[in-house]
């Protein structure tokens, strides 16, 4: 299923006079498995909102890659 058709699911599944959101087409693309397919489907988002999907898409990622702090409770040492 490629984007279009994902988006055309959002749209039946949401009330016919709210618009589809940038965050709609995020999550989908969020969905996709490769790089090449994302990149793929960011071309098929409108123009007016691509900006505003990428950031949402990059700014997911970017909080993927964060690794948690380590517990510094934990590794106190005795007194």
């Amino acid at each position: 299923m490629d984007l279009l058709e994902k988006v055309k699911q959002l749209e039946q599944t949401h009330k016919p006079h709210k618009p589809l959101q940038p965050r709609h087409f995020a999550e989908s693309i969020m969905q996709l498995k490769t790089r090449e397919e994302r990149a793929k489907a960011l071309e098929q988002v409108p123009t007016d909102v691509r900006h505003i999907v990428r950031f949402y898409v990059a700014s997911e990622y970017a909080k993927r890659q964060r690794k948690p702090l380590p517990d510094l409770e934990s590794r106190k040492e005795p007194t």
